[in-house]
């Protein structure tokens, strides 16, 4: 794999745009309780996720730059990363409690549960190592996938082998860039995928 491809991967499947992700796979997901839904609220469920979990720590990442928070959109060191982690952290908290007053499903309310909680022990890991935010990101996405296979017994492989291959690619992207070293990868996958397995 080349580097440009490699980075190719790794802004395709940035952290950011994931939660949008796992809502589209769960909606597309033959869910009994996703029928509970019309489809002005599925749109409104990913216009909240799309605000909460992308547009605004995306912003307010751009706006650390500009402040001289941090020094350059790829975080490279494990400080820089502390602030933009704990502030994404607090903007995921208020997208599940927001979606939870209004009555969301439950499957979806505690999948942005699960991202935020990965998201807090990412920002505590951050202080050991620089575990790989990519890799909680895909590991947080195949642990939904693989909870709706198992504890809702329904038939979704074509989501889930696609996201175990998914999961490779974007592990060996950053390997390639070395953006992470081997344990940071691994840690990110597995901080990723109990998250959401164990609140699901």
């Amino acid at each position: 794999m080349g580097k440009l491809l490699a980075r190719f991967i790794s802004v395709v499947f940035h952290p950011l745009f994931i939660p949008l992700y796992c809502v589209l796979i769960i909606f597309n997901s033959p869910v009994y309780i996703i029928y509970q839904l019309n489809i002005d609220a599925k749109y409104a469920v990913c216009a909240v996720v799309a605000v909460f979990t992308l547009v605004l720590p995306a912003v307010s990442t751009v706006m650390l730059l500009k402040m001289d928070g941090i020094k350059s959109l790829k975080m490279n060191s494990q400080e820089e990363r502390k602030l933009p982690f704990i502030m994404s952290a607090i903007f995921y908290a208020t997208a599940y409690f927001s979606m939870q007053q209004v009555g969301i499903p439950k499957l979806i309310t505690n999948a942005i549960l699960g991202a935020t909680i990965s998201l807090v022990i990412l920002f505590l890991a951050n202080f050991k190592q620089k575990t790989s935010a990519h890799m909680v990101g895909i590991g947080g996405l195949l642990g939904i996938v693989y909870t709706l296979s198992e504890i809702y017994i329904v038939g979704i492989s074509q989501f889930l082998f696609p996201s175990i291959i998914l999961a490779g690619l974007i592990g060996y992207s950053r390997l390639k860039l070395k953006a992470h070293q081997s344990i940071e990868i691994y840690s990110g996958l597995i901080i990723g995928f109990f998250s959401e397995y164990l609140i699901l």
